[in-house]
C-alpha cells in the first residue's frame, strides 16, 4: 500500500535484518510489528533509535494482552 502511494519501501523479515538495513540506508520511518522473530518490536525500536535517533518508529500488532498494553 505504501508503495502504491509513492513511498520507497524496504522489508525485513526479522529484527537482525532490519538493523542491517538501517545501518546501510537512511530511513524516515520504521513500521514494526510487536511480535517478530529474534526480538520483539520494542527491543528493535530501541536499537533503531540508538542507531538512527531521528528515525520515527511505529509499532503495530494484532496480538496484545493486558500486560503488554
Amino acid at each position: 500500500l505504501l508503495q502504491l502511494l509513492g513511498y520507497e519501501v524496504d522489508v525485513a523479515g526479522c529484527g537482525r535484518d532490519a538493523l542491517k538495513l538501517a545501518a546501510q540506508n537512511s530511513y524516515d520511518l520504521a513500521l514494526l510489528d510487536f511480535r517478530m522473530p529474534e526480538m520483539n518490536g520494542i527491543e528493535l525500536a530501541a536499537k533503531l533509535k540508538a542507531l538512527c535517533p531521528c528515525m520515527i518508529t511505529m509499532l503495530v500488532t494484532a496480538y496484545l494482552n493486558a500486560e503488554q498494553e
